[in-house]
């Protein structure tokens, strides 16, 4: 009987130690625990701040005020993210204490609040005032508060905020990175300059209130509403990860620049003129929105993501139609033609070279593949007769019911994988890859309907030996 009070009993006391250990632990309720929830920082405003300085060792970030705007000084006095200080001024203002964690010196380390680790922030007024003067260490186990030291104290307390992001030596976090910021929507215009020696391309595209997309420059063109959209959205949000000493442009590439996008919009009268330079060591690229002195570094995915084309910009849709809708197929080769028409009961019928039965799945499979076709890109060579556009290896033709006519020609090989084609009724010459130029390339046996085979008559059987004996 007493060894089975004595086992729960026992275990019960194990648990309590190690909770008392616990609590007591990094992270836990101290030993010196006061529970105040009183302010950190008191006689604290938050719209007396003119200056902010995080420090730790040898580095040091400073931001200052200048009226109602805030200033990066460590990177030239750019710009800051006023967001981002409101949020630190505001987290500081509030910070209470929740716990004390050590009264320790020797323990500073341990909660990242020494001078080697921690980050110490330093608040100033315009009077050079201090306002607030404390290390701000590393996470509490909850990820909701921080180890905190004030400036010159022994006590390490734990605070209720999180504040790893806010109090943090890394100056692209504190910049406004805002290169140029609008709503797609309010784009009319977008025009693309490049420049390379003494040829110049220049390509502009507008946007109606439709959303609908239109290359007006070098000349009209349908353009290819998902590549638009992107090269918009991409503008509409662009964003700098660090900003460079401002000094001759020419170091950059940005005397003359290369490239330049210059955005209009609805809103305002003024253009966004973004040029773009030389590339940094990494890839990445020197860029500068032309209305501001400053000099900053993009990385290269974005940029890339702006670098286009006028042939990536072109609609390559080739054919679009309801495969339904089609009455007549015809395919153009050098020495022959093949034609098929519907009849009013829905089969096909060979015409040309000779009139008989189609085969069905044939010319359904060459007009699936017809319908909504799309080139892999547009391509800015003009010599139809040298890619033998002119007199094309297969000229492929549907007519609809409403008697329209959509047409492709087939050029010869660019490559490998692609060939030169070109709509019948546009100018414009595309590239398309092999296997759809395979794929349409039928013969005539391919829409001849095979004739069944003849079954030979059966050979006479042979009697039984054990009847010829018989």
């Amino acid at each position: 009987m007493f060894k089975k009070t004595a086992i729960p009993v026992i275990t019960l006391i194990i648990l309590l130690i190690l909770f008392i250990v616990l609590k007591r632990a990094p992270g836990g309720r101290s030993m010196y625990s006061t529970a105040t929830g009183k302010k950190v920082i008191t006689n604290f405003e938050s719209d007396q701040a003119m200056r902010i300085e995080i420090s730790q060792q040898d580095k040091q970030l400073v931001l200052t005020r200048e009226q109602d705007k805030w200033f990066v000084s460590s990177a030239f006095n750019y710009p800051a993210n006023q967001e981002k200080i409101s949020a630190l001024l505001n987290k500081v203002n509030h910070l209470k204490e929740s716990d004390i964690a050590s009264r320790n010196t020797e323990k500073h380390a341990m909660f990242e609040v020494d001078a080697a680790q921690g980050k110490l922030l330093k608040i100033y007024n315009s009077k050079q005032e201090l306002l607030a003067d404390f290390y701000a260490g590393k996470m509490g186990h909850d990820y909701q508060s921080t180890y905190l030291r004030l400036h010159n104290a022994n006590d390490v307390i734990i605070v209720d905020a999180p504040l790893m992001w806010l109090v943090t030596l890394e100056i692209k976090q504190w910049l406004d990175r805002t290169l140029l910021k609008c709503d797609v929507k309010d784009i009319t215009q977008i025009t693309l300059k490049s420049t390379v020696i003494t040829d110049t391309e220049l390509t502009t595209l507008s946007q109606d209130d439709k959303q609908e997309w239109t290359i007006i420059t070098p000349t009209s063109y349908s353009c290819d509403k998902s590549t638009a959209t992107e090269l918009a959205q991409g503008l509409s949000n662009l964003e700098l990860e660090n900003v460079v000493p401002i000094t001759d442009l020419a170091v950059y590439g940005l005397e003359q620049p290369q490239r330049s996008i210059t955005v209009q919009l609805k809103s305002r009268s003024q253009r966004d003129k973004i040029l773009i330079g030389k590339t940094t060591e990494s890839g990445d690229y020197y860029v500068k929105n032309d209305a501001s002195p400053f000099v900053v570094v993009v990385r290269k995915d974005v940029i890339n993501r702006l670098n286009k084309k006028l042939e990536d910009m072109i609609d390559r849709t080739l054919t679009k139609f309801e495969q339904a809708n089609v009455t007549e197929l015809t395919l153009t080769y050098p020495q022959t033609e093949i034609a098929v028409t519907k009849n009013d009961a829905g089969n096909w019928l060979l015409q040309k070279p000779e009139s008989a039965p189609a085969q069905k799945d044939t010319v359904n499979f060459i007009i699936n593949t017809l319908a909504n076709l799309r080139a892999n890109s547009a391509t800015m060579e003009k010599d139809i007769a040298g890619l033998e556009l002119e007199t094309p290896q297969l000229k492929i033709m549907v007519k609809l019911k409403d008697g329209s006519t959509q047409g492709l020609l087939i050029g010869k090989k660019k490559d490998d994988q692609l060939h030169y084609v070109k709509k019948a009724d546009s100018p414009t010459i595309y590239l398309l890859t092999k296997h759809y130029v395979e794929t349409l390339s039928k013969k005539l046996e391919d829409f001849k309907i095979p004739t069944p085979p003849t079954n030979p008559p059966e050979p006479p059987k042979k009697p039984d030996s054990t009847e010829e004996k018989k």
